[in-house]
This record gives structure tokens, C-alpha cells and sequence, in this order.
């Protein structure tokens, strides 16, 4: 699981990186781009890491001259990110995977420039486990989005995030409240009325004559 989170959490930064724009409709960001060539795949992944292109990406993050305090954690010079995790709760350490490899993605890529020009700064939005709805609250002041993180307790009871008009791009969520939030992509999707069953059909095709049936276990509670 620690894997798979950890390529969520690329996924996520790239996502927002690739798509950073403002959280008020009614401004946009002036600056420059260029193109950089990168196949992504093979022996060019190397190399379209070095020009600054992400898997089938070409110049994800690249020089520019971006201005303009265009939205809340944009500036001339940086996007706020903030990543949620657990990582400062009672259960030290957890998913604090998560937040590393946000760290990573953005220092790579400001290595290349940014989102032209502009540096990506992330912000460790540290719910503790038990204080999700003060680390919104403290995102939303600060952040533009939020990228690549997940905490356990992920209710946001009196919807904090979507009250500011701040996205989300998880690295996982968990409550069934956290699932059907607006504002949202999840690059993993984990909906509330859905079950992946590819898992279960990869299996009955492994093992043909000792899987007929099968049943799937789900239970209606909060985190």
C-alpha cells in the first residue's frame, strides 16, 4: 500500500502541476511556454526527466515568467501546496510517505524551473490524526490546492475546504463524506456505491475450476 500511495501521490503533485491554475474564475496567470520533447517510456524516461517532462508529459515544469498574485498560495514567484497526512498523531510516522514524496516531485521539478517560473512550495498540512477541520482551515489561508496527501479521519464535518473553494487531489481518502466531496479528483477512485471487482475477476481467471463464486464483504461506518 505504501507503494501505491507513493505513485498516487506523484500522480496528484503532477496533476496540479500540469493543470495550476486559479482558484478565482475571474483572474488568470500571464506567462509564457515552451515545448521540450520526451517520450516517457524506455530509455527517454531518463531523458525526459532531465528536460523537465513527467512519463508522457512533455515540459511539465520548465522556466517562465508567470506573475501575478493570481489566487490564495499563488504569487509572482510560488504555488502553495499543502499535503494532509497523519504523520504528527498519536501513531508517529503515519503515512508520512505521503508528504516525502511530495517534497520529492517538488523539488525535481523546481530544479527545472517550477510552473514557469514559479517554485512549488509544500506545505505540511498535518491533521494529527484527530485535527483535520483546524489543518483545513489553516490550508485554506495559506494553500492553493492540496495534493497528494490522505488522512484517516477525513469527514471535514462542516466542509471547511469546499467552503474556501479549494481543490483536492488525494493520495487516498477515507470517509464516505471525504469520497463524495466536491472539489476533487482522486486518482485512485474510491466511491461509496462502487466495489473494484478487477481483483476478484483476475483471481476466478488464475484459478478457473476453484473459483465459482465469491462475495464481497462491505460495512456502513464512519472512519
Amino acid at each position: 500500500m505504501k507503494y501505491t500511495r507513493a505513485r498516487a501521490t506523484l500522480l496528484a503533485v503532477l496533476l496540479v502541476a500540469s493543470a495550476a491554475c486559479s482558484r478565482d474564475d475571474s483572474t488568470t496567470a500571464e506567462g509564457s511556454t515552451t515545448t521540450t520533447a520526451g517520450s516517457g517510456t524506455g530509455s527517454d524516461d531518463a531523458t525526459a526527466l532531465d528536460n523537465g517532462g513527467f512519463g508522457d508529459l512533455e515540459a511539465v515544469c520548465q522556466d517562465g515568467d508567470a506573475s501575478g498574485a493570481t489566487a490564495t498560495g499563488v504569487t509572482d514567484t510560488e504555488i502553495r501546496i499543502g499535503t494532509p497526512t497523519d504523520k504528527g498523531g498519536p501513531v508517529s510516522g503515519l503515512n508520512e510517505e505521503m508528504y516525502d514524496t511530495a517534497v520529492a516531485f517538488a523539488k525535481w521539478c523546481n530544479e527545472h524551473g517550477g510552473i514557469l517560473g514559479r517554485e512549488i512550495v509544500v506545505d505540511d498540512a498535518d491533521t494529527k490524526l484527530f485535527e483535520y477541520e483546524a489543518a483545513m482551515t489553516n490550508a485554506c489561508e495559506r494553500d492553493f490546492a492540496l495534493v497528494g496527501g490522505g488522512a484517516v479521519f477525513d469527514e471535514d464535518p462542516n466542509d471547511v475546504r469546499v467552503g474556501c473553494g479549494m481543490a483536492n487531489i488525494p493520495g487516498f481518502v477515507v470517509s464516505e463524506r471525504g469520497r463524495t466531496a466536491d472539489l476533487q479528483v482522486q486518482p485512485i477512485p474510491n466511491p461509496v456505491d462502487l466495489v473494484s471487482a478487477g481483483r476478484y475477476r483476475s483471481a476466478a481467471a488464475q484459478f478457473p475450476d476453484g473459483v465459482s463464486k465469491y462475495g464481497i464483504m462491505a460495512s456502513n461506518l464512519p472512519s
